[in-house]
């Protein structure tokens, strides 16, 4: 036999052996043979070696028995029983007392809707008194004199130019508003309110900018103290003019709208109507 059979009848040995104990194996994970059988019939697969120095350690995980558990048990129960001798008293007065119930109460109450009545409305309104929503300011030339229209003007003739500086603030007196000019809905969503006119409030002019220009008089006219009153006079007419023509009076009733409703809009109200007109472009009287 050559040397070549020898290693073919080796190998062929070998493989013989190795499909052997493959199908121990499957037998052993079926249940069918022993571990041990294994062992002992082929130990040269597994080597002359110890096989207890190669087995797989056992851990133990700590705490993992009964003995742990109860261990744990009786230390969360002592834990308890610890804080509710330290702080069961206080919670039970606080308890007692409402100072815990009523915090939670009002958390989880239902909130009470607050209605603003016409009265409140109306108050709160009226505080603002008069509304200056327009303020118009000019400057004009104004003349006063005393003629005769003759040749006597020459002698007893008086003329003044005035420049005068002056300025018309107008507005909505709130203090006007009635009862009956407000209307709240029932839910207190929504109001209604008819405004008075809008009105002029002053007509002034300004001293510091107001000042005669130009005056002259004949040599035999007498002093007329009057004259520049009434200068001043026609300037805060001319001044008033100015204004009116303007369109102040509907401009201050427009701005008197859009304040009211932003206040009303501020006190709560979702809907809110708001009617005004344009008064009359007159001044006030002691003007």
């Amino acid at each position: 036999m050559t040397y070549e059979d020898e290693e073919a009848d080796e190998n062929d040995e070998r493989r013989a052996r190795r499909d052997t104990l493959m199908n121990r194996r499957l037998r052993r994970a079926r249940g069918e043979e022993d571990e041990d059988i294994e062992y002992e019939a082929y130990p040269a697969a597994y080597g002359s070696r110890d096989r207890s120095r190669y087995e797989p350690p056992i851990y133990v995980t700590p705490g993992s028995g009964a003995g742990a558990q109860l261990f744990f048990g009786l230390l969360i129960t002592a834990t308890v029983i610890i804080l509710g001798l330290l702080f069961g008293p206080q919670l039970l007065a606080r308890f007692a007392t409402g100072a815990i119930v009523n915090p939670v109460q009002q958390a989880f109450a239902t909130p009470t809707p607050t209605i603003i009545d016409r009265a409140t409305t109306l108050r709160q309104i009226r505080s603002l008194n008069r509304l200056e929503t327009q303020s118009f300011s000019i400057e004009t030339v104004v003349e006063a004199s005393v003629q005769r229209n003759n040749p006597l003007d020459l002698l007893l003739g008086d003329k003044l130019l005035l420049i005068a500086s002056g300025e018309v603030i107008a507005g909505i007196d709130l203090s006007k508003i009635g009862e009956n000019d407000i209307v709240v809905s029932a839910d207190g969503e929504s109001v209604t309110i008819q405004l008075p006119p809008s009105e002029i409030f002053t007509v002034s002019l300004n001293e510091q900018r107001t000042r005669v220009y130009e005056r002259s008089s004949g040599p035999l006219a007498p002093r007329n103290a009057n004259l520049e009153t009434e200068a001043r006079r026609r300037a805060v007419d001319e001044i008033l003019g100015a204004a009116c023509e303007g369109a102040i009076m509907q401009k201050a009733a427009d701005d008197g709208r859009r304040s009211v409703e932003q206040l009303l809009g501020a006190l709560g109200f979702t809907s809110v109507i708001v009617e005004v007109a344009a008064g009359s472009c007159i001044a006030p009287s002691g003007t």
